[in-house]
């Protein structure tokens, strides 16, 4: 499996805490695992928790177009995510998806969310 790099420009992303892009060479796109950003919901009107934003049908979309809007300007179109799945956990050091200086663990994301990631990308062949 390859695992992509192009997190930190998603993140950037106003509805956006922390991305996870993942991809496979022998499949055309990319995937994300997003932790939305809690003080952007927050803002919202009506505000919600992520808990009630992930819960909505309609949230994935909305952060896959915050995400997009951000791609276009920054990055190729083979580095686009195509799909995203929203998760409520941030990932930490914790929960061992962070490294002590702040930087992800990308195996440990991967092992985690494998089934999902796994989802993703073959509902997009």
């Amino acid at each position: 499996a390859v695992v992509s790099t192009q997190s930190t420009g998603y993140e950037r992303a106003p509805i956006v805490a922390q991305c996870f892009v993942y991809g496979e060479s022998l499949k055309s796109c990319l995937v994300g695992v997003v932790v939305p950003d809690e003080s952007a919901l927050a803002a919202m009107s009506p505000p919600v928790t992520v808990a009630e934003f992930i819960a909505k049908p309609d949230s994935a979309g909305l952060v896959l177009q915050n995400m997009q809007s951000i791609g276009q300007k920054e990055l190729k179109s083979f580095e686009h995510v195509r799909h995203v799945t929203l998760v409520e956990e941030a990932f930490t050091v914790e929960n061992s998806l962070m490294t002590p200086t702040m930087k992800k663990r990308r195996d440990a994301i991967a092992a985690v969310y494998r089934d999902v990631l796994s989802e993703m990308l073959s509902n997009q062949a």
